[in-house]
């Protein structure tokens, strides 16, 4: 019965996975949320080049809304309609790009893409609604996000397993490992992809945690453990594979139990239990696993806000050590605590609170040693193994930490140990300038041919600018690892090695403004592919204006000074009047023409100037639709840039008709409302 069951289910995931021999092509719908990127592209591993798949996100509509002024965030049901409204179409918005960059990621691997979202509280529900609706027969959660892990994801097979319809095949991706969950008895199924990406064996699960257990969907295994991983945790729920990346679902107590601990410290972990049992830290021991963990929770954050990056700037990924960097970004929590604990153990010292149980200060000496010379191994691992731009932040976090705890350090250590500690920071900053040097010449050989047709911001814009966001948390590191003189090749766009640096800029804004500048001549390289001289205007126009949004509502603008920024919006402004003269002042070229006086040796009879007229406005309205027409799919995402453009382009038309009406004689009231009306439907995509 068992064999039966796990060949049919092998079966399944063959036929699931394998191209359509005859008959409709089926899409294989793949799940992700927001913060996904870094999996997408072992997902598509899993799916045949033949086949189509489909992005899948179900957007949550925000329910806390941040207010700078309130100093947080705040409930969307005590706040204006406007405002609410206002933060979830950025969201949307967001998630829409978020998309678009997955597709670009699957272009990348030759395999053809559609988007799909929806919008739904409950995901479950909403994923059961679209299963329903498009007829999927083939579902892969690649993950969810995180915002809800603690309440309904724990629930979502189960959901899943009972909503959805029987040839709907669902299936979970944790680590490369496809979970299947049968829909006839509960049997969990790993599927591990060997040799080729199209190589797929299976392994029935065992579900016996206790004589009491029942089954549960959330059951997974790895290759590493070729039986089931119960609940461990003493929880009542069993957990989803995509929870063993949630920060803050680690074991709680003692440090020395840490999993992401024990990985950096390997044999060493012995070492530090040694030190540790030494000293009473029960009452501090809460308080500084918690330190821990919100460190590595904000590093693990920081690097998920521009994941993905490595994809749309078409970074190289073979050979990135994935592995080695998943400890790594434990590695400045964990260099922080350990510090923490000799500061602990220095007061104590101090105290002479060891005198009677042998722990002297020398060794203490070796034991700090040992352990700190471990830290550094696996940090000097870091110029062995090749970067691209999604680890600069791991490495700076490192940079961070090591400058952090120096005065520290020096209490415990001599001169030859804070030696080699200063190597390594050494070897961390000359990464960090390799990255970032590698960053700038994957920007600036920027090559994808594609761009949005409704002329909206490029996707590489907004993962440039995040990016930069991300740069400015580090502007006091980075100016201390920049030097003018050996990296100058740093702070100039391509191309423009005359940049003009305005004095007061830190080596930090240097480095922005050449990175802008890089970003700058791509956008205006992917501008000359529209065909429509008005739509490649609004595109640069829409791409200038993000750039100052994301200037001027972060601490951008205080590190490239004013005069700069100055530069940026007239450029803005030069986009803006390109477009007016390419499109409605064209459309009222009509008007003005006939509104200039005639020449007094001109004295045309009364039926031809009716006529004249008549042509005129006929010729203007027209032109007026016909633009109208043309640009009701255009997209400008600001609401605040579409506002006003509507505004600019009512006013210039306005202005134009009545000045004709005025040349008439005849009354212009009520012209600007009806000219309002039909503008305010442009720009919405």
């Amino acid at each position: 019965m068992v064999a039966d069951m796990e060949r049919r289910t092998m079966q399944l995931l063959q036929a699931v996975l394998a191209p359509e021999a005859s008959g409709e092509e089926e899409k294989v719908h793949l799940v992700l949320s927001m913060e996904d990127g870094h999996k997408l592209q072992q997902a598509l591993q899993l799916v045949r080049p033949q086949r189509k798949v489909v992005l899948v996100h179900i957007h949550r509509p925000a329910m806390m809304i941040p207010i700078p002024t309130m100093g947080g965030t705040v409930h969307a049901s005590i706040l204006k309609d406007n405002i609410v409204k206002g933060y979830r179409d950025e969201q949307r918005d967001q998630a829409l790009q978020a998309l678009e960059g997955y597709k670009e990621i699957c272009t990348r691997a030759e395999i053809q893409a559609e988007t799909l979202m929806t919008e739904n509280d409950n995901v479950s529900a909403g994923l059961l609604e679209l299963i329903a609706e498009h007829k999927i027969t083939t579902l892969i959660i690649v993950g969810i996000g995180k915002s809800w892990v603690n309440r309904s994801k724990r629930n979502l097979a189960a959901a899943l397993k009972k909503g959805a319809d029987p040839s709907c095949n669902i299936l979970f991706m944790h680590k490369g490992t496809l979970i299947s969950v049968s829909q006839h008895d509960g049997s969990v199924f790993a599927f591990e992809t060997k040799g080729t990406p199209f190589s797929i064996s299976s392994r029935r699960l065992s579900l016996s945690c206790s004589s009491n257990s029942s089954p549960s969907p959330f059951m997974w295994s790895t290759p590493s453990s070729p039986s089931i991983l119960c609940d461990s945790w003493s929880t009542p729920d069993s957990l989803d594979p995509s929870q063993l990346d949630d920060p803050s679902l680690e074991i709680a107590g003692s440090i020395v139990g840490d999993s992401r601990l024990t990985a950096i410290l390997g044999e060493s972990i012995d070492t530090f239990r040694e030190l540790t049992g030494y000293l009473n830290l029960v009452r501090d021991s809460h308080e500084m696993h918690q330190a821990f963990q919100s460190k590595y929770s904000e590093i693990v954050s920081r690097c998920q806000f521009i994941g993905g990056i490595d994809s749309v700037l078409g970074a190289d990924p073979e050979n990135c050590g994935e592995e080695y960097w998943k400890t790594i970004k434990a590695w400045p929590a964990a260099f922080e605590h350990i510090v923490s604990v000799l500061n602990i153990v220095l007061q104590l010292v101090k105290q002479n609170c060891f005198k009677y149980n042998g722990l002297t200060p020398d060794k203490i000496f070796i034991i700090a040693e040992k352990l700190i010379d471990r830290f550094l191994e696996v940090a000097s691992a870091v110029a062995k193994v090749r970067k691209s731009p999604e680890k600069l932040f791991c490495t700076l976090y490192m940079c961070r930490a090591i400058v952090d705890s120096t005065p520290s350090l020096k209490k415990v250590f001599p001169s030859d140990v804070l030696s080699r500690i200063d190597s390594v920071h050494t070897v961390l900053n000359d990464s960090a300038r390799g990255i970032l040097r590698e960053f700038k010449e994957l920007i600036q050989n920027y090559s994808s041919q594609k761009v949005a047709q409704d002329g909206s911001i490029l996707l590489i814009t907004g993962y440039v600018m995040r990016y930069i966001r991300m740069l400015i948390n580090h502007a006091g590191s980075l100016d201390t690892i920049l030097d003018y003189r050996q990296n100058s090749d740093l702070f100039f766009s391509k191309g423009n090695t005359g940049l003009l640096l305005f004095e007061g800029i830190s080596l930090t804004g240097r480095l922005v403004c050449g990175l802008v500048g890089d970003l700058n001549k791509v956008i205006e390289q992917r501008s000359r592919l529209y065909a429509s001289e008005g739509l490649r205007c609004l595109f640069l126009m829409n791409n200038a204006n993000f750039i100052i949004q994301e200037m001027e509502h972060s601490d951008i603008k205080l590190i490239v000074g004013s005069e700069w920024l100055k530069q940026r919006r007239d450029d803005f402004d030069m986009h803006m009047r390109d477009y007016m003269s390419s499109t409605w002042e064209q459309v009222t070229s009509y008007l003005t023409a006939a509104a200039s006086p005639p020449h007094k040796l001109l004295r045309p009879g009364l039926l031809s100037i009716f006529h004249t007229n008549a042509r005129r406005l006929q010729s203007f309205d027209s032109a007026f639709k016909e633009t109208c027409n043309s640009q009701m799919n255009w997209k400008v995402p600001c609401p605040v840039l579409r506002s006003k453009l509507r505004d600019n382009i009512s006013e210039h038309v306005t202005q134009a008709y009545t000045a004709y009406l005025e040349t008439l004689k005849q009354s212009s009231a009520g012209v600007g409302r009806d000219f309002k009306s039909k503008v305010s439907e442009l720009f919405e995509g």
